[in-house]
């Protein structure tokens, strides 16, 4: 017999992520603070940008970015608008939007303008720990 439980410790095993940099875009820090604490066990290293512009200068600056986790609507610039940017700068640098304000048809719009994922927040950890095994 089978076990429908997901599998926890692909989840949570310590360590998944080492030697892998995460650029968080998020301009409101309740929500980077819960991401990072969702991510303190991968050893992954963690960037915070807390607008678009920021996030695109990391990116410029950062070749060693690994994944790109991008709110959609923040100050100076939005995520759409940095999103784009990036992927002038790096076609190949994964994408991924997460908002709060999620409607039907928004993640494959989202996707058809040039992210890789895109979920609604709030987002469980084993939800992002899933994104993330799939582009890093």
């Amino acid at each position: 017999m089978t076990n429908p439980q997901p599998d926890i410790a692909r989840y949570t095993m310590p360590g998944i992520f080492q030697n892998k940099t995460i650029l968080i875009a998020e301009d409101d820090e309740t929500n980077f603070f819960l991401l990072k604490e969702y991510l303190e066990f991968s050893k992954a290293e963690i960037i915070w940008a807390q607008n678009g512009e920021e996030a695109v200068r990391w990116v410029e600056n950062n070749p060693d970015i690994d994944v790109v986790l991008m709110d959609i609507q923040m100050p100076v610039m939005d995520g759409n608008t940095a999103m784009k940017q990036i992927k002038k700068i790096r076609s190949n640098l994964p994408v991924i939007a997460l908002t709060a304000y999620g409607v039907m048809g928004d993640r494959e719009r989202g996707i058809r303008e040039g992210f890789n994922e895109y979920a609604t927040k709030p987002i469980s950890r084993m939800l992002l720990i899933e994104i993330l095994l799939r582009f890093i």
